[in-house]
């Protein structure tokens, strides 16, 4: 019984274009997923502020707090966590170093600018004549400790990994097969390679 190559070759490109086609849908879906996790992130947030200002109202006029209101009215502000960075919190240590300590302190992703004025507050090295470039190159550089997430029409934020529950969005690399034609040579069928 001979077996018709050519009719295996054409089903090998067939099934070689639905996995890059499969590929391709798979990185699609996990950018849509994590576009979907950083916006429920957001609504949690959100959620917060609005039963902060319910717990607030409350208060002001003498009505009981639930627990969750309790517990979210009774921690410190922001403004006050930030006041409570040192001038000199960030001194004589590395950029990468004092980003972890400043978003550990604000407790939340931050934009550049929010980052950058952080580090300087908290007395970053002054020499540094272009931090903001210096911030960014280093952050980037280690992408196991630093996620940037930018949503669409937003603005970017930087986030510890460990706080990033996004898929990785760096698409899986797509393992092709090396392209080979089959041709028959003296009776029998050999592989050669397209140039």
């Amino acid at each position: 019984m001979e077996i018709d190559k050519a009719f295996y070759e054409s089903a090998l490109r067939q099934t070689e274009r639905d996995l890059a086609t499969l590929e391709r849908e798979r990185t699609t879906i996990r950018g849509e997923m994590a576009r979907m996790q950083r916006e429920l992130r957001s609504l949690a947030d959100k959620r917060i502020e609005w039963v902060r200002a319910a717990g607030s109202i409350k208060t002001l006029i003498g009505l009981s707090l639930s627990e969750e209101e309790a517990a979210l009215c009774g921690t410190p502000a922001e403004k006050e966590r930030l006041a409570q960075i040192p001038p000199d919190a960030f001194k004589e240590i590395s950029l990468p170093v004092a980003a972890r300590k400043y978003l550990e302190i604000l407790g939340r992703p931050a934009t550049h600018r929010e980052l950058k004025d952080g580090l300087r507050r908290g007395g970053i090295n002054p020499e540094l004549k272009h931090l903001d470039n210096s911030l960014r190159t280093a952050l980037q550089r280690r992408p196991e400790e630093f996620v940037f997430l930018k949503d669409k029409g937003g603005v970017g934020q930087w986030e510890l990994t460990e706080w990033s529950d996004v898929i990785d969005q760096v698409p899986n690399e797509v393992v092709r097969p090396e392209s080979r034609r089959l041709s028959v040579v003296g009776g029998s069928t050999a592989a050669v390679r397209e140039a």
